[in-house]
């Protein structure tokens, strides 16, 4: 993290207009976090996630070119703006799941789902529901948002996986959703 890195992004975002949702993870799960670690400034650039995301049927020919090179050229600039400031950027902690004291949680049920890893508002916003997993069972679409699961209300991603960790495969769970504003409770039967 860097306190300069919203003045940046959004200097630099004033040319592409970037529907940009800026998160202060700290670490996060992937390369930066031993940057992180280390007390370096970080930010991890990331597209969202669809139905073939980390799959072997993900190929080249669904790529978006033109946005790719456009995300690619922000990127580029972004780094520019760093060189060309000439100085050292300063590195501040992230609030993370550690210290809000929910610690990493190991769970053994799984929903189904993909969040949407850019959503910044409250719940766990669904990118992805996976055909014949417990969450589309249940009557979870894609873009619903989870606000509870069993006593838990979800704020964020962290809170989710806290969740999971309560629970063992076989347990039926409430579960409480939002969708076009209504708010719908349903009862989710978690899997391995």
């Amino acid at each position: 993290m860097s306190p300069v890195w919203a003045e940046i992004l959004d200097k630099i975002n004033h040319t592409y207009r970037f529907k940009l949702a800026k998160q202060k993870d700290g670490p996060g799960p992937s390369d930066q976090s031993s940057f992180y670690h280390k007390k370096r400034p970080v930010l991890a650039f990331f597209t969202g996630v669809h139905d073939d995301y980390n799959r072997s049927t993900d190929d080249f020919w669904r790529l978006n070119y033109p946005t790719q090179q456009n995300i690619v050229k922000f990127i580029r600039d972004v780094v520019l703006e760093i060189e060309h400031r000439g100085e050292k950027l300063a590195f501040t902690k992230a609030e993370s799941q550690h210290q809000r004291g929910k610690g990493r949680s190991k769970f053994k049920v799984t929903l189904g789902v993909v969040p949407d890893y850019a959503f910044a508002g409250k719940g766990l916003h669904l990118d992805v529901v996976k055909e014949n997993r417990p969450a589309h069972k249940a009557g979870l679409q894609n873009g619903d948002v989870i606000i509870q699961l069993g006593t838990v209300k979800l704020n964020n991603i962290y809170d989710y996986m806290a969740a999971l960790g309560m629970f063992k495969p076989g347990n039926k769970v409430a579960l409480v959703f939002v969708r076009d504003g209504k708010e719908i409770t349903t009862e989710v039967l978690l899997e391995e």
